[in-house]
Protein backbone atom coordinates (compact mmCIF):
# COMPACT_ATOMS: atom_id res chain seq x y z
CA UNK A 1 0.00 0.00 0.00
CA UNK A 2 1.31 3.07 -0.60
CA UNK A 3 -0.54 6.55 0.85
CA UNK A 4 0.78 10.05 0.50
CA UNK A 5 0.64 12.57 3.67
CA UNK A 6 0.63 16.59 2.27
CA UNK A 7 0.00 19.10 4.94
CA UNK A 8 -0.36 22.93 5.10
CA UNK A 9 -0.99 23.95 1.87
CA UNK A 10 -2.00 27.02 2.68
CA UNK A 11 -3.92 27.91 -0.33
CA UNK A 12 -4.62 31.82 -1.24
CA UNK A 13 -7.58 32.84 -3.48
CA UNK A 14 -7.06 33.79 -6.86
CA UNK A 15 -4.45 35.95 -7.70
CA UNK A 16 -2.99 36.01 -4.44
CA UNK A 17 0.21 34.64 -2.62
CA UNK A 18 0.29 33.78 0.98
CA UNK A 19 1.46 36.89 2.71
CA UNK A 20 1.91 38.49 -0.52
CA UNK A 21 5.46 36.16 -1.90
CA UNK A 22 4.20 32.63 -1.57
CA UNK A 23 2.50 31.00 -4.80
CA UNK A 24 1.25 28.31 -2.38
CA UNK A 25 -1.51 27.34 -5.16
CA UNK A 26 0.45 27.22 -7.75
CA UNK A 27 3.07 24.76 -5.80
CA UNK A 28 -0.23 22.92 -4.94
CA UNK A 29 -0.99 22.27 -8.27
CA UNK A 30 2.80 21.19 -9.42
CA UNK A 31 2.44 19.44 -6.01
CA UNK A 32 -1.16 17.67 -7.31
CA UNK A 33 0.10 16.84 -10.63
CA UNK A 34 3.31 15.27 -9.45
CA UNK A 35 1.10 12.75 -7.19
CA UNK A 36 -1.49 11.85 -10.01
CA UNK A 37 1.57 11.04 -12.17
CA UNK A 38 3.51 8.85 -9.57
CA UNK A 39 4.53 5.51 -10.88
CA UNK A 40 3.17 3.59 -9.29
CA UNK A 41 0.13 4.50 -8.22
CA UNK A 42 -0.79 6.46 -5.00
CA UNK A 43 -3.96 4.20 -3.53
CA UNK A 44 -4.66 7.14 -0.76
CA UNK A 45 -4.16 10.47 -0.15
CA UNK A 46 -3.85 11.74 3.65
CA UNK A 47 -4.41 15.72 4.17
CA UNK A 48 -3.38 16.89 7.30
CA UNK A 49 -4.73 20.64 7.98
CA UNK A 50 -4.52 23.92 6.67
CA UNK A 51 -6.13 23.62 3.28
CA UNK A 52 -6.09 27.57 3.40
CA UNK A 53 -4.20 30.46 4.49
CA UNK A 54 -7.14 32.20 6.08
CA UNK A 55 -10.89 30.43 6.53
CA UNK A 56 -12.30 32.45 3.35
CA UNK A 57 -14.99 31.39 0.79
CA UNK A 58 -12.57 32.06 -1.79
CA UNK A 59 -9.72 30.12 -1.03
CA UNK A 60 -12.18 27.68 0.21
CA UNK A 61 -13.39 27.65 -3.17
CA UNK A 62 -9.87 27.58 -5.44
CA UNK A 63 -8.58 24.53 -3.02
CA UNK A 64 -11.46 22.39 -4.02
CA UNK A 65 -10.85 23.59 -7.45
CA UNK A 66 -7.34 22.09 -7.19
CA UNK A 67 -8.29 19.09 -5.29
CA UNK A 68 -10.73 18.63 -7.89
CA UNK A 69 -8.30 17.59 -10.36
CA UNK A 70 -6.66 14.78 -8.47
CA UNK A 71 -6.87 11.11 -9.21
CA UNK A 72 -6.47 9.74 -6.41
CA UNK A 73 -9.04 9.33 -3.16
CA UNK A 74 -7.81 11.94 -0.42
CA UNK A 75 -8.94 12.56 3.04
CA UNK A 76 -8.62 15.83 5.05
CA UNK A 77 -8.51 16.59 8.56
CA UNK A 78 -8.94 20.41 9.60
CA UNK A 79 -5.90 23.00 10.91
CA UNK A 80 -5.56 25.88 12.74
CA UNK A 81 -6.15 27.61 9.93
CA UNK A 82 -9.20 25.73 8.62
CA UNK A 83 -13.08 26.43 9.07
CA UNK A 84 -14.43 23.02 9.91
CA UNK A 85 -17.84 23.84 8.10
CA UNK A 86 -16.06 25.34 5.32
CA UNK A 87 -14.24 22.34 4.96
CA UNK A 88 -17.52 20.47 5.43
CA UNK A 89 -19.16 22.27 3.03
CA UNK A 90 -16.35 22.28 0.05
CA UNK A 91 -14.72 19.09 0.67
CA UNK A 92 -17.72 16.57 2.36
CA UNK A 93 -16.49 13.29 0.55
CA UNK A 94 -13.15 14.09 2.38
CA UNK A 95 -14.54 14.51 5.75
CA UNK A 96 -16.63 12.11 6.68
CA UNK A 97 -17.12 12.74 9.96
CA UNK A 98 -19.08 10.50 12.67
CA UNK A 99 -18.66 12.58 16.18
CA UNK A 100 -20.85 15.27 16.51
CA UNK A 101 -19.21 18.64 16.31
CA UNK A 102 -16.09 17.61 15.06
CA UNK A 103 -14.42 16.21 11.93
CA UNK A 104 -13.15 12.47 13.25
CA UNK A 105 -13.67 9.39 11.28
CA UNK A 106 -12.37 6.14 10.52
CA UNK A 107 -11.42 4.57 6.78
CA UNK A 108 -11.62 1.30 6.85
CA UNK A 109 -11.33 -0.07 3.26
CA UNK A 110 -7.12 -0.37 2.78
CA UNK A 111 -4.82 -2.72 4.02
CA UNK A 112 -3.74 -0.47 6.53
CA UNK A 113 -7.10 1.07 8.71
CA UNK A 114 -6.50 4.51 9.62
CA UNK A 115 -7.73 7.20 12.00
CA UNK A 116 -8.32 10.96 11.16
CA UNK A 117 -8.66 12.88 14.79
CA UNK A 118 -10.39 16.76 15.01
CA UNK A 119 -7.35 19.03 16.95
CA UNK A 120 -8.07 22.10 16.97
CA UNK A 121 -9.88 25.33 18.29
CA UNK A 122 -11.50 27.36 16.14
CA UNK A 123 -10.08 30.85 16.67
CA UNK A 124 -7.00 29.58 18.18
CA UNK A 125 -3.44 28.32 16.48
CA UNK A 126 -2.63 25.05 19.54
CA UNK A 127 -3.75 22.10 19.42
CA UNK A 128 -6.37 19.99 21.87
CA UNK A 129 -8.60 16.61 22.14
CA UNK A 130 -10.67 16.78 24.61
CA UNK A 131 -12.72 14.06 26.62
CA UNK A 132 -14.88 13.79 24.02
CA UNK A 133 -12.73 13.45 21.30
CA UNK A 134 -10.31 10.97 23.13
CA UNK A 135 -12.97 8.94 24.68
CA UNK A 136 -13.86 8.35 20.68
CA UNK A 137 -10.35 7.45 19.41
CA UNK A 138 -10.02 5.31 22.54
CA UNK A 139 -13.58 3.16 21.56
CA UNK A 140 -12.23 2.91 18.19
CA UNK A 141 -8.71 1.75 18.46
CA UNK A 142 -10.39 -0.68 21.02
CA UNK A 143 -12.73 -2.30 18.26
CA UNK A 144 -9.44 -3.43 16.15
CA UNK A 145 -6.41 -3.85 18.56
CA UNK A 146 -4.07 -5.86 16.02
CA UNK A 147 -5.27 -4.03 12.80
CA UNK A 148 -2.33 -1.90 11.95
CA UNK A 149 -3.41 1.57 12.03
CA UNK A 150 -1.97 5.13 11.54
CA UNK A 151 -4.03 7.81 12.95
CA UNK A 152 -4.05 11.74 11.05
CA UNK A 153 -4.33 14.97 13.02
CA UNK A 154 -2.85 18.33 12.39
CA UNK A 155 -1.03 18.76 15.52
CA UNK A 156 1.92 16.50 16.56
CA UNK A 157 1.62 16.35 20.60
CA UNK A 158 5.30 17.06 21.48
CA UNK A 159 7.69 19.98 20.22
CA UNK A 160 10.11 20.33 17.44
CA UNK A 161 12.04 23.55 18.40
CA UNK A 162 10.28 25.53 15.89
CA UNK A 163 8.98 29.24 17.53
CA UNK A 164 5.94 29.50 15.43
CA UNK A 165 4.43 26.14 16.89
CA UNK A 166 5.87 25.33 20.20
CA UNK A 167 4.73 28.28 21.63
CA UNK A 168 1.16 27.16 20.08
CA UNK A 169 0.85 24.33 22.68
CA UNK A 170 -1.33 21.06 22.83
CA UNK A 171 -3.98 20.67 25.72
CA UNK A 172 -4.83 17.08 26.20
CA UNK A 173 -1.35 15.31 24.33
CA UNK A 174 -0.54 13.50 27.74
CA UNK A 175 -4.11 11.99 28.20
CA UNK A 176 -3.84 11.05 24.08
CA UNK A 177 0.10 9.62 24.43
CA UNK A 178 -1.48 7.32 27.75
CA UNK A 179 -4.56 5.92 24.94
CA UNK A 180 -1.73 5.53 22.12
CA UNK A 181 0.57 3.40 24.44
CA UNK A 182 -2.11 1.35 24.67
CA UNK A 183 -2.12 -0.29 21.66
CA UNK A 184 0.97 -1.33 20.11
CA UNK A 185 -0.39 -1.86 16.41
CA UNK A 186 -0.36 2.12 15.69
CA UNK A 187 2.51 2.50 13.13
CA UNK A 188 2.64 6.48 12.62
CA UNK A 189 0.62 9.31 13.64
CA UNK A 190 1.09 11.43 10.84
CA UNK A 191 0.74 15.01 11.50
CA UNK A 192 1.83 18.69 9.85
CA UNK A 193 1.63 22.56 11.22
CA UNK A 194 5.28 22.38 11.94
CA UNK A 195 6.13 23.06 8.39
CA UNK A 196 9.16 20.71 8.39
CA UNK A 197 9.76 16.97 7.45
CA UNK A 198 10.52 15.14 10.42
CA UNK A 199 10.40 12.28 12.65
CA UNK A 200 9.85 11.61 16.55
CA UNK A 201 9.59 8.47 18.61
CA UNK A 202 7.01 8.43 20.99
CA UNK A 203 4.85 6.52 23.21
CA UNK A 204 5.49 3.60 21.23
CA UNK A 205 5.24 4.83 18.13
CA UNK A 206 6.61 6.88 15.56
CA UNK A 207 5.30 10.33 14.58
CA UNK A 208 6.18 11.74 10.94
CA UNK A 209 5.61 15.37 10.22
CA UNK A 210 5.49 16.43 5.97
CA UNK A 211 6.80 19.67 5.34
CA UNK A 212 4.02 22.30 4.23
CA UNK A 213 3.67 22.20 0.15
CA UNK A 214 4.79 25.82 -0.21
CA UNK A 215 6.13 27.74 2.60
CA UNK A 216 8.46 26.41 5.70
CA UNK A 217 9.12 27.38 8.61
CA UNK A 218 12.78 28.35 10.07
CA UNK A 219 14.50 25.57 12.93
CA UNK A 220 15.46 27.57 15.89
CA UNK A 221 16.20 25.02 18.97
CA UNK A 222 17.20 28.28 20.89
CA UNK A 223 13.74 29.77 20.79
CA UNK A 224 14.66 33.16 20.92
CA UNK A 225 15.21 34.51 17.50
CA UNK A 226 11.51 36.01 15.44
CA UNK A 227 9.28 33.35 14.06
CA UNK A 228 10.24 33.08 9.97
CA UNK A 229 9.47 31.17 7.51
CA UNK A 230 11.27 30.19 4.37
CA UNK A 231 10.30 29.59 0.56
CA UNK A 232 11.02 26.29 -0.68
CA UNK A 233 10.01 23.73 -3.41
CA UNK A 234 6.85 21.80 -2.49
CA UNK A 235 7.09 17.90 -1.49
CA UNK A 236 4.99 15.49 0.24
CA UNK A 237 5.80 11.82 2.40
CA UNK A 238 4.98 8.88 1.01
CA UNK A 239 4.44 6.08 3.70
CA UNK A 240 4.77 2.52 1.80
CA UNK A 241 3.67 -0.48 3.46
CA UNK A 242 6.28 -3.36 1.93
CA UNK A 243 4.74 -6.94 1.79
CA UNK A 244 6.34 -8.11 4.68
CA UNK A 245 4.15 -5.13 6.38
CA UNK A 246 6.94 -3.04 7.49
CA UNK A 247 6.52 1.18 6.88
CA UNK A 248 9.24 2.84 4.91
CA UNK A 249 8.43 6.77 4.68
CA UNK A 250 10.09 8.79 2.27
CA UNK A 251 10.35 12.36 1.71
CA UNK A 252 9.45 13.34 -3.06
CA UNK A 253 10.28 16.66 -3.63
CA UNK A 254 8.48 18.22 -6.38
CA UNK A 255 11.19 19.97 -8.46
CA UNK A 256 11.76 22.61 -10.42
CA UNK A 257 11.45 25.87 -8.63
CA UNK A 258 13.57 28.56 -7.47
CA UNK A 259 13.03 29.99 -4.19
CA UNK A 260 14.60 32.78 -2.19
CA UNK A 261 14.11 33.29 2.32
CA UNK A 262 13.97 33.06 4.84
CA UNK A 263 11.61 35.45 5.51
CA UNK A 264 10.46 37.28 9.29
CA UNK A 265 6.82 36.81 9.35
CA UNK A 266 6.90 40.39 11.41
CA UNK A 267 7.47 41.86 8.31
CA UNK A 268 5.10 40.20 6.18
CA UNK A 269 2.12 39.19 8.18
CA UNK A 270 0.28 42.24 7.82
Amino acid sequence: MLIAHISDSHVAEYGKKAYGLVPTSEYFEKCIHHMNSLDPKIDLIVITGDICGNPTIGENKRAADLLSTLKIPYYIVPGNHDKRSYLLEYFPQACPTELDGFIQYTIENYDLRIIALDSITEGKSGGALCKTRLDWLDRKLAEQPKRPTMLMLHHPPIKYGVHETDTDGFVGAKEFGDIVEKYSNITRVLCGHVHMSCHAGWRNTTISTTASVGMQLVLDLTLKKDSAFSIQPPSYQLHYQNSDGEIISIVVPVSGIDTPGPFKFEEYNK
